[in-house]
């Protein structure tokens, strides 16, 4: 499985989950991956997947699911370094 850094701090993004719209911001956190969390209605989430999770009571793939503020989809950044280190070694 593949570890992605998540999209750069400020970035807004929404879904939709049964006729309800969602919004989440990429925020700075000490614990999330790169420093960075979701925070989805004052709760903070380490992915976007996780946070997608809360919302609809099963696994998800958070980067299919959230989507920009225009509804396009979000960009994955590089595979995250120490990742990529862990594997080689």
């Amino acid at each position: 499985m593949a570890h992605y850094e998540l999209p750069p701090l400020g970035t807004e993004a929404k879904m939709r989950h049964k006729g309800q719209d969602h919004r989440a911001t990429i925020v700075q956190h000490p614990q999330g991956r790169a420093g960075k969390a979701v925070d989805h209605e004052r709760r903070r989430f380490p992915t976007l997947t996780a946070a997608a999770k809360s919302i609809v009571g099963h696994a998800v793939n958070g980067w299919a699911v959230w989507k920009t503020a225009d509804g396009r989809p979000l960009k994955k950044p590089a595979v995250a370094e120490r990742y990529r280190r862990k594997r080689t070694s």
